[in-house]
């Protein structure tokens, strides 16, 4: 963070940069050569996940599904909750992340509702907006499709690829 001070140093004036890290989420590789042109991008790529998920769900329903897993020997990978707008009130939402595909008859087991997810490739760069618009450019020209797209305040993240 780039700081002046005025005359007389009475106040302070913050220019915070133009830049944020962001992680883009995309189906498909992307173009041949994007990160020799991206230096500060890294790549990763997410296997395929089932994610089982439950909307109006309570404690109960969630100690169940862990307790199912535990018996077959699964550990999710990630847990998300929130809640969905129902007519008249907040409901709860839970959904858990497994790494690869569940059959049928597992999913019956569960119990939940089951989508897979196919595997994706995931780049986290830091760049300002301008380096932000080339990389979208670049993408939309080859027709990479975007799943997910996250800007971190570079406080909030951490280096998964490695």
């Amino acid at each position: 963070m780039a700081q002046r001070w005025t005359m007389g140093g009475a106040a302070r004036v913050r220019h915070e940069r133009d830049e944020a890290v962001y992680d883009i989420t995309l189906r498909g590789a992307p173009p041949a050569g994007l990160l020799a042109r991206c230096p500060t991008a890294t790549m990763y790529e997410t296997a395929v996940t089932t994610v089982l998920s439950r909307r109006g769900v309570d404690d109960a329903e969630i100690d169940g599904l862990i307790e199912r897993l535990r018996s077959i020997g699964i550990t999710p990978t990630e847990v998300r909750t929130g809640s969905v707008h129902a007519k008249a009130e907040h409901k709860a939402y839970c959904e858990f992340r497994i790494e690869g595909r569940l059959g049928a008859s597992m999913v019956r087991y569960l119990g939940w509702k089951a989508r897979v997810e196919p595997e994706r490739t995931v780049i986290r760069l830091r760049t300002t907006k301008d380096g932000l618009q080339v990389l979208l450019d670049e993408l939309a020209d080859s027709r990479i499709r975007i799943d997910h797209f996250i800007r971190h305040r570079p406080s909030q993240t951490f280096s998964r690829a490695s």
